[in-house]
């Protein structure tokens, strides 16, 4: 088994977990997914190209658990300083929120209620001229993650970045990450 397929099966066995968990589970939401857009960029010895990403995506969240809360999404990351639309990448992810508190210290930054809900991500990125196989593992930190009735906010998120045989490669950071629920 390769590690794409490891990283794949690791994340549906996480996804089962957490519906498995009834005892956690929230009133249904109303919303399924939306959209979701970031700026980030990459240390130049990554292997991805180095500079300034802006991303855009969909993603969906199917459950609406109290802890381990699993969502998936896609997005596509366009390069923005230097401009190479050329080298525009593919990536798929998926996120777990580890628990949400209402009472947190960053609520006086809010206009609604919100909730505060450090995260976990894996995702893999790839240039399609390239391949998927030729891609890089991104795990990624959201320790400031504020979710409200219809949006999620997270700053400075720091990501590991691993190449296609595991092995470090370097790091990113997502400046800011809005994601806002369309459907």
């Amino acid at each position: 088994m390769n590690s794409v397929s490891r990283l794949a099966l690791s994340a549906a066995a996480a996804i089962v977990v957490a519906a498995a968990a009834p005892v956690a589970a929230e009133p249904r939401s109303p919303w399924l997914g939306g959209s979701v857009v970031s700026v980030r960029g990459f240390s130049e010895d990554s292997g991805l190209p180095a500079g300034e990403y802006f991303d855009l995506g969909l993603f969906v969240e199917p459950f609406r658990l109290k802890f381990l809360n699993p969502s998936a999404s896609v997005r596509s990351l366009i390069p923005q300083f230097p401009f190479r639309p050329g080298s525009s990448m593919i990536e798929f992810g998926v996120d777990i929120d580890l628990f949400s508190l209402r009472d947190h210290p960053l609520k006086g930054i809010m206009r609604q209620e919100s909730a505060l809900g450090p995260a976990l991500a894996a995702s893999w990125a790839f240039e399609p001229s390239r391949g998927i196989a030729a891609g890089t593992l991104c795990l990624t930190a959201h320790a400031l993650r504020l979710r409200t009735g219809d949006a999620r906010y997270n700053l400075l998120s720091p990501e590991l970045l691993l190449d296609s045989g595991l092995n470090p490669s370097g790091w990113g950071l997502r400046l800011f990450e809005f994601s806002y629920f369309l459907f």
